[in-house]
């Protein structure tokens, strides 16, 4: 067995800015700035921006006997007192003309064998010593001359078992709306449950009371209705 050591054609040249600073080429001679550093594997940049055609950033792919790396998006802390921290945004862009403007789409990704789930999608909002929380909050867009935009929220269509929508208060202690739905055949049956119910069909209320005795049998119509959506006990 041999080895053969070819040297690489270095270039030659003082390199440009401070230490750590990532060099580039600036009119052919070196150059660096302050906002393009790398240290300890980390790269430190103020802004990329990618081309007309779109930019994709993502993990190193994982070989078969690695496990998959995480993408993070994280702001650093505040570091002088009585300041907030920077935030995280995500903006997508205003149409032109009779354009639409652009969709921010977060897709999480399918399970693997039949015994897995579907990735999760989570907004958790921080807190402070006093566990005062803060607010999440979903805006659509609007638009100047016609209707404003839609939030809709989706839950998974399953093989056996389909996802659900939860809106419960802190750490799931309580739910407080639960949307699901049955059936295998899309789009299913559309369920819902309140304070913590099981999610139910929409409820078939007795027909109008026209005396004493069909009066009675609409309020137990109505009682059974609000018990089986979890609106009263």
């Amino acid at each position: 067995m041999s080895f053969i050591f070819r040297p690489g054609g270095g270039g030659g040249g003082t390199p440009g800015g401070s230490n750590g600073q990532v060099q580039v080429n600036v009119a052919g001679a070196f150059g660096a700035f302050s906002t393009f550093t790398y240290a300890s594997n980390v790269l430190g940049v103020e802004s990329i921006t990618g081309t007309a055609l779109g930019m994709t950033i993502q993990p190193k792919a994982p070989t078969v006997l690695e496990t998959s790396l995480n993408f993070i998006l994280k702001t650093p802390n505040a570091a002088k007192a009585n300041t907030p921290a920077s935030a995280i945004r995500f903006t997508s862009g205003n149409g032109l003309g009779t354009g639409d403007g652009g969709s921010v789409a977060i897709t999480c990704g399918n399970g693997g064998a039949s015994s897995t789930v579907g990735g999760s999608f989570r907004v958790d909002t921080g807190w402070n010593g006093n566990f005062d929380f803060g607010s999440t909050l979903l805006v659509s867009g609007p638009q100047v001359t016609g209707s404003g935009g839609i939030i809709e929220m989706l839950a998974g269509f399953g093989n056996t078992t389909h996802g659900y929508i939860s809106l419960s208060n802190v750490h799931g202690a309580q739910t407080g709306i639960k949307i699901a739905t049955t059936g295998f055949s899309f789009p299913g049956t559309t369920l819902i449950g309140f304070f913590g119910a099981t999610p139910a069909i929409q409820q078939t209320i007795s027909a109008a009371a026209t005396d004493p005795a069909t009066t009675q049998t609409l309020a137990n119509s109505l009682r059974t209705a609000i018990i089986n959506l979890g609106l009263g006990v």
